[in-house]
């Protein structure tokens, strides 16, 4: 009786192995980078009234998911028209009910465009766009 023999091992199987895991490791060509939205650029932004890099900003910073996708309260209150010093109050200290604050998120010209925006609700020239990522959104 012969003893029993395995089938012989392929030799090419560590070497194809390395160089699958290297191919895994390798960093992606800058060409084969997948697209996506370009950021924000001072240039192209700067083309956005300031109630549109306010809702920019609402968009950006969730502040829809308390106060409604037009500001008129869930969760958190109707913020339609809201003053700005209180505006800024809120954001720099938070508030009742929860809201925490922003003062590490957003400067003074973030509250001034939020303001603008929140004062521009109703109106004609109210901005509506939802993709706060692209530079100049459609309206």
């Amino acid at each position: 009786m012969t003893p029993f023999r395995s089938a012989p091992r392929p030799r090419f199987l560590p070497i194809s192995l390395g160089f699958c895991i290297a191919a895994m490791l390798a960093p992606a060509p800058a060409s084969a980078a997948a697209p996506g939205p370009a950021p924000v650029t001072a240039a192209k932004a700067a083309t956005l009234s300031p109630a549109g890099e306010g809702r920019r900003t609402y968009l950006k910073y969730n502040c829809y998911g308390c106060h409604g996708m037009g500001a008129a309260g869930g969760m958190g209150p109707n913020i339609i028209h809201a003053e700005q010093g209180d505006l800024n109050e809120v954001i720099q200290q938070g508030g009742e009910g929860g809201m925490p604050s922003f003062k590490a998120y957003l400067n003074s010209t973030d509250v001034n465009n939020l303001s603008a925006y929140l004062n521009s609700i109703g109106s004609k020239s109210e901005p509506k766009f939802k993709d706060w990522w692209v530079d100049v959104p459609p309206k």
